[in-house]
């Protein structure tokens, strides 16, 4: 994997990429990004986030993906338009597309690491411990997990996406299935509740007046 400092990610413009944040804690109301890392799968960039100059940075490289891959929308969707400043108009699910694969198994990061992409077989070894420890590790400890998440989930996605395209579920589908989690996640943060579920009921009634459920949330 090819590790670079994030500075300028202009250069893959329109490409689709993965984002993967280290944080100290669940509640991006409460807790701060640690570091940020973006991958293409043959190149990934990763930096400390320790000023609002590092926080710029990693908001303009998201800026310039189409579309984003993230590894639970619910989560990293939360922190970027927190943190970041930053909508999801286009975003794609790795754990949702696992979800879609095969129901009944865990879609956890390093469990579907583990299932789809035995060559990364070293990569628990690296991230163990989760979030819980993130704080604690040494930054370049840090860095190099935060890396590595990023390239798993880029990998991950192209791996499921021909998975995906064999059982006939396209692509437009996932972008939607994510857009409605991020949904239900904005409303969740504001104090709000609605189902995945009542809002595809919803999207039903609003495509006869030529707009979104999405759209209209």
């Amino acid at each position: 994997v090819l590790i670079e400092e994030i500075v300028d990610c202009r250069a893959i413009q329109g490409a689709s990429w993965a984002v993967d944040l280290e944080t100290t804690g669940l509640d991006p109301e409460k807790c701060e990004i640690l570091t940020g890392a973006v991958s293409v799968g043959d190149q990934t960039w990763v930096g400390q986030v320790s000023s609002p100059e590092d926080l710029r940075k990693l908001a303009d490289c998201l800026t310039h993906a189409q579309p984003l891959i993230v590894h639970n929308v619910r989560f990293e969707g939360a922190w970027i338009e927190r943190h970041l400043g930053r909508e999801i108009p286009a975003v794609r699910d790795t754990m949702l597309m696992a979800a879609r694969v095969d129901p009944t198994k865990p879609v956890g990061l390093d469990a579907c690491v583990t299932r789809y992409l035995p060559e990364l077989a070293g990569y628990k070894a690296v991230t163990a411990g989760g979030m819980k420890d993130a704080a604690s590790l040494p930054i370049k400890d840090l860095l190099t997990r935060n890396a590595l998440d990023a390239y798993a989930t880029k990998r991950l996605h192209d791996t499921l996406g021909v998975k995906l395209h064999e059982m006939g579920v396209s692509s437009e589908t996932i972008l939607e299935d994510s857009r409605l989690a991020m949904v239900v996640e904005r409303m969740r943060i504001k104090g709000m509740w609605v189902s995945e579920e009542a809002l595809r009921d919803l999207e039903v009634v609003c495509e006869k007046q030529k707009t979104t459920a999405v759209d209209a949330c």
